[in-house]
């Protein structure tokens, strides 16, 4: 089977195949270790069925052996499961709700001003909610400000009448201060009237 495998990687230097998908490509390979009978092969064998299967599934010398280290290990080559790589929460819900209720409550001070009465609500009064937000950096709770579920539970703290109060934006009423006062009046000569 060596001379087969030898002669076709010398017969075919420029043609490179690819698999279909990663799922197809996995199997094929699973099929040809199987088949070719990797782990009783000597270190020439393997070696050519090492560049057979990088020339079969376009895939690099390395990416081919660490798939087949995978076959060794798990008997199959599968795929791996994506998975996100996240932080954990400091912070949770209940956390940006109270901090948006102490902002209503003190109508959104400066960070180091609302930093200072989080650390007093819990220190001087003793309130159990407010243990994680006594620690908060200043950065952080500018970071908390940001998030959708702050925005919505600080108009959701400002009562029913929030919409009545507070313009959708301030930008409407801004564009008609700077037009105002961009407006130019038609530039007159100077010069005396003949």
């Amino acid at each position: 089977m060596g001379r087969k495998i030898q002669a076709f990687l010398e017969a075919s230097e420029t043609v490179v195949f690819e698999g279909e998908g990663r799922a197809e490509l996995y199997g094929s390979v699973t099929r040809t270790l199987r088949e070719q009978g990797y782990r009783e092969q000597d270190k020439r064998g393997r070696g050519l069925l090492l560049r057979y299967l990088a020339k079969m599934t376009g895939l690099s010398r390395s990416q081919v052996t660490r798939l087949v280290w995978q076959d060794i290990e798990h008997s199959e080559v599968k795929e791996a499961p994506y998975q996100r790589r996240r932080f954990a929460r400091r912070f949770t819900r209940g956390d940006i709700e109270l901090l948006a209720k102490a902002d209503e409550a003190h109508e959104t001070l400066s960070g180091p001003a609302t930093k200072r009465i989080l650390e007093r609500e819990f220190q001087e009064y003793g309130g159990v909610g407010y243990e994680r937000l006594a620690s908060i950096s200043l950065s952080h709770l500018y970071n908390l400000r940001k998030r959708r579920h702050y925005r919505e539970c600080s108009w959701a703290c400002a009562g029913s009448d929030a919409t009545k109060r507070r313009p959708a934006s301030p930008w409407p009423s801004f564009r008609l201060i700077c037009d105002s006062l961009l407006e130019r009046d038609k530039v007159r000569p100077r010069r005396p009237l003949a």
